[in-house]
């Protein structure tokens, strides 16, 4: 039984080691790798609601936040506007924490009762304070009081009253991307919240960047558009990603001077 199961790390250990050797370590290994083709550029203004101007058509377009999307429509003259009237969160953002999966503790409660001859009133209000917005820390309160007036108008009447006040912890993160839309030619392009673009995707059939024994049935080349230490504009080939079947997927991430990171 250990002979067996030697034997089958042994071959484990020779498949990744072939593996390895044949992904390409630099992209420029890489024979036949398609061309970026020109991709249309954004322009967003938010004004009360939000402005998206592309510089040409496509095929579709959507804002994307806390991760879910909301597809635009475009007139004749490729510009769309959506409202952001009551979004709890903007555009190319994600929230955590206080959207509903954070953590809250009560820092303060108390509650009791009192009599009093004067002219007291029931009412109730709340509060909520946003305290330390980079951290996400947010603080909130309510103050509840009911006048239970005497029955004869003579006795003092009795007034309860509550006071609660809580902490929640959360607070909202940047995405990759705040617009995801697919261009006439195919090609899935990502644009930031200012209208940067940021990242685009191109499916290829017919071609094996990464020396897969197997022929792949499709392949995803992905562009970063990004910037040097000293703010100098770069675009490179991120990622190479090949579906062999419906159950094995490979791919392979560069870094921009091109050499394979993972």
């Amino acid at each position: 039984m250990k002979k067996t199961i030697s034997m089958i790390l042994a071959l484990v250990m020779v498949l990744a080691a072939v593996s390895a050797m044949a992904m390409p370590g630099n992209i420029s290994e890489i024979q036949g790798l398609p061309e970026l083709p020109e991709l249309p550029t954004m322009k967003v203004k938010t004004d009360g609601d939000t402005t998206v101007t592309m510089s040409a058509p496509v095929a579709s377009m959507s804002v994307l936040r806390n991760w879910e999307p909301t597809a635009l429509e475009f007139d004749e003259n490729n510009v769309a506007v959506y409202s952001t009237a009551g979004q709890k969160v903007s555009a190319g953002y994600g929230v955590w924490g206080w959207s509903g999966a954070g953590t809250s503790e009560v820092i303060d409660s108390y509650k009791g009762e009192y009599e009093t001859d004067e002219d007291e009133e029931s009412y109730s209000y709340s509060w909520r304070e946003e305290w330390n917005e980079s951290a996400g820390e947010h603080i909130s309160g309510s103050y509840t009081q009911t006048v239970e007036e005497s029955a004869d108008g003579k006795d003092p009447n009795k007034v309860k009253y509550e006071w609660h006040v809580s902490r929640t912890v959360g607070g909202s993160y940047p995405m990759a991307y705040a617009y995801r839309g697919v261009t006439l030619d195919g090609v899935v392009v990502m644009y930031n919240t200012h209208g940067r673009l940021v990242m685009a995707t191109m499916e290829i059939t017919g071609q094996n960047f990464l020396g897969s024994d197997v022929a792949p049935v499709k392949s995803y080349v992905t562009w970063t558009f990004g910037s040097t230490s000293k703010g100098k504009p770069i675009t490179y080939i991120s990622n190479i990603e090949e579906v062999l079947d419906d159950s094995t997927v490979v791919s392979a991430v560069f870094a921009s001077n091109g050499k394979r990171i993972k």
